[in-house]
């Protein structure tokens, strides 16, 4: 069922949901905002579920998604020309459509959409050069393993965002290059 597993940035497998019910066990409502209750047969556990946080280096043209320690995403990305990218913390939302076209530049096709500020969003694009070709928005690629559809489906409404000039100094490997 190799559908079922997506890999994490540092290579773990992250199962899907489709796939624990299909191994007989059953997942219980959510307890509390943090823990969920997984059941089969006579046994049980809770889960933790750690907090999600983006973090966006303007200066690496990278994101990081992050969910407690475990880095989940990390791409590469291309931002707003002449500092048209925003700075600071923010919120995902509360707009995050699949599909949205741009009422400022001409209808410019925005898939999978996530608004971080007013105008400005994380989106698919074609295009992510590497050095700041939007208006403002993060550009990142739709193509290789699709990171933007990946962050898309990961992210929810209210994770914050964090989006920071500075080079990341906590990156491990590095800034990423295509």
């Amino acid at each position: 069922m190799p559908d079922a597993f997506h890999l994490l940035a540092d290579g773990t497998e992250l199962a899907d949901q489709a796939l624990v019910l299909l191994a007989g066990a059953g997942i219980a409502p959510l307890i509390d905002s943090a823990c969920i209750t997984v059941r089969s047969g006579f046994r049980s556990f809770t889960l933790t579920i750690p907090a999600k946080r983006v973090e966006v280096s303007l200066g690496d043209q990278e994101l990081q998604a992050w969910q407690g320690a475990r880095l989940v995403l990390r791409t590469r990305i291309s931002p707003g020309r002449n500092g048209s990218t925003p700075a600071g913390d923010f919120q995902a939302g509360p707009f995050k459509p699949r599909i949205h076209y741009s009422s400022c530049y001409h209808n410019a096709l925005m898939p999978w959409s996530v608004q971080i500020n007013g105008h400005i969003f994380i989106h698919g694009f074609t295009s992510v050069p590497d050095y700041p070709a939007s208006h403002g928005c993060i550009r990142v690629p739709l193509i290789g393993n699709k990171p933007s559809r990946c962050f898309y489906e990961w992210v929810d409404r209210g994770t914050p965002i964090r989006i920071s000039t500075a080079r990341n100094k906590f990156s491990p490997n590095g800034p990423l290059r295509s």
